[in-house]
This record gives structure tokens, C-alpha cells and sequence, in this order.
């Protein structure tokens, strides 16, 4: 993760200046960046949705299949 953050860094001075000097306008390297991170937002959000990432472990336990879950442990005195 910290490597692609890096490239990025690396990479994207180099594209805004190139599209710059191609254009003659500012705001289209401005605008790749900002759609960039948009793409990148958008794509984060929906990978926590689909792995259920943020919701609290319970949550996680009683979404699981009945198999998954371990049985409490009977004692003597009938507590677990």
C-alpha cells in the first residue's frame, strides 16, 4: 500500500506538468487528480461494504453461519 502511495507521488507531478504543457491549462492535471481520487474513494467505500469492514466484531459473529460459532463451555455450576 505504501509503495503504490509512493508511485503515485513519483508519477503524478510528472502528469499534471505533461498535461499542462499539452493543454496550456491548469485545471486539467487539477481535474485528473481530482477524478483520480474520486475513482479511489468510490472503490475504497464499496471494498468496506462488500468485506464489512467497520462494523463492530459482534456484528461479524452473528452474520456468521451457526457452524462457525463456537458452543459456551458448560461448568459444574452451569455457568459458562
Amino acid at each position: 500500500m505504501n509503495s503504490i502511495g509512493n508511485l503515485g507521488g513519483f508519477a503524478s507531478p510528472y502528469a499534471v506538468g505533461a498535461l499542462n504543457d499539452a493543454t496550456g491549462d491548469d485545471r486539467v492535471g487539477l481535474l485528473l487528480l481530482g477524478a483520480a481520487l474520486s475513482i479511489t474513494a468510490v472503490a475504497t467505500f464499496l471494498y468496506g461494504r462488500r468485506t464489512g469492514a467497520g462494523r463492530p466484531p459482534e456484528d461479524r459473529m452473528a452474520s456468521a453461519p451457526p457452524s462457525d460459532i463456537p458452543e459456551p463451555v458448560q461448568t459444574q455450576g452451569g455457568r459458562a
